[in-house]
């Protein structure tokens, strides 16, 4: 127990070091974890009862052949694109800010350190490297969030692409419109 809060009281440390930006990516970094979870889980155990679903209507089809039997083919594949999408556009916006609070962190950190110069005069050179040490946090947290949360990124466009070919794979058409689709690729 005592590991624990030594731990949490130097993370706290690190927090209150880097300034409000840092909690701000803090926030990020957790929503990104949430997100990536929600959709990892949802493209491992969810998507597949979907697939099933729109499986089961697509074989109950009488008419596989006609122009509005393969507008329902292609409308739900567009619903189990929608879901595959969901939420990637919140995840893509929470990386892309990430570096850009660290960014701004920095940068508020600069300033008050030329204030304390400006107001000391010449000034302490270890306190001014102290103050940039405090400034450049948020920019390397900023920035590592963004790369996790990069590499995150890939492995869910990887399952959902993977996902979409199957749900493509299980809605077949009919046996001669594959042949006419192969003849015009």
């Amino acid at each position: 127990m005592p590991v624990l809060v030594e731990q949490s009281l130097q993370v706290q440390q690190f927090l209150e070091q880097g300034g409000y930006p840092l909690w701000a990516i803090m926030l990020l970094a957790m929503i990104i974890c949430i997100l990536f979870f929600e959709r990892w889980l949802f493209l491992q155990y969810g998507f597949s009862k979907y697939i099933l679903a729109w499986q089961r209507y697509w074989e109950a089809q009488e008419d596989k052949h006609s122009w509005s039997a393969q507008r329902i083919r292609d409308a739900l594949i567009a619903q189990g694109n929608a879901c595959l999408n969901r939420y990637k556009w919140f995840l893509k916006v929470a990386i892309a800010v990430c570096p850009l609070l660290g960014l701004m962190g920095t940068v508020s950190g600069m300033i008050l350190v030329f204030d304390e110069l400006a107001f000391f005069g010449n000034g302490n050179p270890r306190l001014m490297s102290a103050g940039i040490f405090k400034a450049t946090i948020p920019t390397m947290a900023g920035m590592l969030v963004a790369i996790i949360g990069l590499l995150l990124q890939t492995v869910i466009k990887r399952m959902s692409r993977s996902q979409q070919q199957l749900l493509v794979q299980s809605l077949p058409l009919a046996p001669e419109q594959n042949a006419q689709q192969g003849a015009s690729q």
